[in-house]
């Protein structure tokens, strides 16, 4: 590491003195959202454009890649702002903030090639085209406005820069953003410029999509002019320190989840292997720093080389929770069979935590709702396990409860939209070509719904079919009140459920073979529903934070799950589960066809820390996450921890303010989570191999 990297590090993440600039910027917006003269992207681009210019640009004297916010929160406006889409729409996403489109990823690359100068003669060159059309008329004159307020935004960082006396800073925007890059440090700030006024419009996820391939050419060409490995190193580490400034603003449910997913690796739009220098190099940068962002995702398939899978390895032991794993083996052919385009799937990014989302594509709500499936085995048991004389009446009561609860689903987000989002159109070739909002526009709509709790609820109904078909030892009637009774009076049964009935997690058929039924059923059943664009509602194993919001109002379960006890988090065994060790656990996850419910959701293993003692020991890790891949699991997250240590960390938050955690599909510092967060983190089984 660099001095000048160390410099970075230690006032940007160790002693965040940058945050002591942070204030509250009132900015009214209500003239401009009451305005009945304003279409929905007028109101969208001017709230836009005012937030910009409310905002206090700093720059700092020493940096190079500049991009920092004062403004302490985003202004809200009332409910019905926008008449979206001649009101037909019933629900609009984020509607306290000006956000439109989140978790989705924009097309970065285009913009950084061309430059906003690029993107203007773009579209006024289809405006000369179709301007009979009103409709697409008004959008490319709105896009002009939204390139005007950018180029504004970006003169003002010139000139801050200027009177800083930056030279580097100022020079690069001297160029960008009207030109394109000319440089892999211009390309940087570029990206950098793009994603940080992406947040004044949409101050939820925004997510950097495959990072090594839109930014290879730039690296590239500077390496052939004789950058140095070592010199592009600082570039990329001084990048993500940039990203590291305002994790404390741009977050969701808990301190960290900021959405800042980056994708390396996987395959081009012909299939052949697109891991290159920039990919090592993005993740040798986040080894050296140990910073929560960007939340680095892995493709790979079964031809990866077992290096890529050592390298991920060396960084899953820094305690980061990531590469999370994506495989390309399950995740293209799962696209493809929801009518993705081949070379669309193959282009596949990752959204704000797992879901897998088109670059510049997309108007996608990837996590609408989750389906409760430990609530839904709850209700079929207390409604009909007296009336259902086997196992298999009994799951045919279990799909009529998700049917219904699928309808309910549906009539609330059938048809939901996001709010019209100019900047995402803007970074859409496909919205400019059009002349829609992007949020019309997309080429897939399809919603998304989470899976909390499939483990746990293959455990009950595994104990259900044993304790009650197979064996006959306990009756409907008792299992059902010593379940609303959380087993007081019934502590001899609690025992046999919790620990002798078979679990998901140990290669156990009997648990297995209903966890593949069970996983069948649900994508049955979304497969039956179309929202309102006509896209699909695409199943997924994630758990979200669904996975401690439904345990906190939960009943007991026939598996033995204590009232209020936390489900798992993710797609992973139950946290009273005795595992037999990794492998059994990646047997009995993979054997349901996970193509089916590709929404994503990671297979989530806690390793122990102490795993990662020598090279040999990461050898193994990294041939454990091969045969992942082998077996035909479809995304992977690997955490080491150390339980003594984080509970250390609670007692002394002080003196742990850097130490990383994986939540659930995002990482962060464990001091900043909530009690409740940091112990569910504690009491996920640690493995050892």
């Amino acid at each position: 590491m660099t001095e000048y990297i160390e410099k970075q590090l230690d006032y940007f993440v160790n002693r965040r003195d940058h945050k002591r600039l942070r204030r509250e910027i009132p900015v009214d917006l209500t003239d401009i959202l009451a305005d009945p003269a304003l279409s929905d992207e007028e109101k969208a681009t001017r709230a836009h454009a005012r937030v910009m210019r409310s905002e206090e640009i700093v720059v700092f004297p020493w940096e190079r890649i500049a991009g920092t916010r004062v403004m302490l929160r985003m202004p809200e406006f009332p409910h019905g702002s926008y008449g979206y889409l001649d009101g037909r729409i019933s629900h609009m996403l984020n509607e306290p903030t000006i956000g439109g489109i989140s978790n989705n990823v924009a097309e970065y690359g285009h913009a950084i090639t061309v430059g906003l100068e690029g993107l203007r003669a773009e579209v006024a060159s289809r405006l000369g085209e179709r301007g009979e059309e009103e409709e697409a008329r008004a959008f490319w004159k709105n896009q002009l406005l939204l390139i005007d307020e950018l180029e504004a935004f970006a003169d003002r960082i010139r000139d801050a820069a200027e009177a800083q006396g930056n030279e580097t800073v100022r020079r690069t925007f001297s160029k960008i953003p009207r030109q394109g890059a000319g440089s892999f440090l211009e390309a940087l700030q570029f990206l950098k410029f793009l994603n940080f006024a992406l947040r004044y419009e949409n101050p939820t996820h925004s997510p950097l999509g495959r990072f090594d391939q839109y930014m290879f050419p730039f690296f590239a060409a500077d390496r052939a002019r004789g950058m140095t490995k070592e010199e592009a190193l600082e570039l990329v580490e001084d990048f993500f320190i940039s990203l590291n400034r305002d994790t404390d603003i741009y977050f969701g449910i808990q301190q960290g989840d900021s959405g800042q997913a980056m994708v390396l690796g996987g395959v081009d739009a012909q299939g052949n292997c697109a891991y290159n220098e920039l990919s090592e190099l993005c993740i040798r940068a986040s080894l050296e720093l140990a910073v929560i962002d960007p939340k680095i995702n892995l493709r790979v398939d079964k031809n990866t080389p077992m290096e890529v899978f050592r390298l991920g390895s060396r960084l899953t032991k820094k305690g980061l929770g990531f590469p999370q794993y994506c495989n390309d083996d399950v995740v293209i052919p799962a696209l493809t069979g929801w009518g993705y385009e081949l070379e669309d799937a193959r282009d596949y990014a990752v959204a704000g935590c797992w879901e897998f989302v088109i670059p510049g594509y997309g108007a996608e709500g990837i996590n609408y709702e989750a389906m409760p499936f430990v609530k839904l085995v709850n209700r079929c048991m207390e409604e009909h396990l007296e009336e259902c004389a086997d196992f298999d009446a009994f799951m045919d009561c279990l799909e009529g409860e998700m049917e219904a609860q699928m309808a309910r689903i549906d009539a609330v987000f059938h048809n939901t939209a996001p709010r019209p989002s100019p900047m995402h159109s803007l970074l859409s070739k496909q919205a400019v070509s059009i002349g829609r909002d992007i949020s019309k526009c997309a080429k897939y709509n399809n919603f998304g719904l989470h899976g909390p709790g499939i483990a746990t609820a293959v455990d009950s109904l595994a104990a259900i079919k044993k304790v009650v078909y197979d064996d006959g030892s306990v009756l409907p009637h008792e299992l059902i009140d010593a379940v609303a009774r959380n087993f007081e009076g019934w502590e001899d049964l609690h025992h046999t459920l919790r620990f002798d009935t078979p679990k998901m997690g140990n290669d156990d058929d009997r648990a297995d073979g209903i966890a593949v039924r069970l996983v069948d059923m649900y994508a049955r059943v979304l497969s039956h529903y179309r929202n309102g664009f006509g896209g699909r509602y695409r199943p997924g194993t994630g758990s979200a934070m669904y996975y401690m919001w439904m345990s906190e109002d939960m009943g007991a379960s026939p598996d033995g799950r204590l009232r209020g006890e936390p489900l798992p988090a993710n797609y992973s065994p139950s946290l009273n589960v005795r595992l037999n060790g990794p492998v059994s656990m990646f047997k009995s996850f993979c054997k349901p066809d996970l193509r089916k419910v590709c929404n994503g959701g990671p297979v989530t293993l806690e390793l122990h820390d102490s795993v990662f003692r020598n090279e040999e020991a990461i050898d193994k890790v990294a041939m454990l996450v091969r045969a992942f891949i082998l077996m035909g699991g479809h995304q992977l997250q690997l955490n080491a921890v150390n339980s003594d240590l984080l509970r250390k960390a609670q007692r002394e938050p002080e003196n742990y303010r850097n130490l990383v955690v994986r939540v659930w599909g995002w990482s962060g510092y464990f001091v900043e989570l909530s009690r409740e967060y940091q112990d569910h983190i504690i009491a996920r089984a640690a493995m050892t191999l």
